[in-house]
């Protein structure tokens, strides 16, 4: 009988040292889930700045069509 209670003292030892890993994973994972909120909320609440990045984005975009536009008509003019 003492053979098992060993194997079962065993088992029960590598079954904690999962479950202490699992806890270290999932505490990671909250605190950088965590740390990913507060970031985002720092940055949305400069919304001067993310308004500006969008307008850059949507300038950018526009640029992007017209000049792509400016290229199709000069293509269909060699054409």
């Amino acid at each position: 009988s003492g053979t098992i209670s060993r194997k079962y003292l065993h088992s029960a030892y590598h079954h904690r040292h999962h479950v202490i890993l699992i806890a270290l994973l999932g505490l990671s994972l909250l605190l950088n889930l965590v740390f990913i909120s507060f970031y985002l909320c720092k940055k949305f609440r400069r919304s001067s700045t993310l308004e500006k990045l969008s307008q850059k984005k949507a300038t950018l975009m526009d640029n992007l069509i017209t000049g792509n536009l400016k290229h199709s008509e000069s293509k269909q003019r060699l054409v």
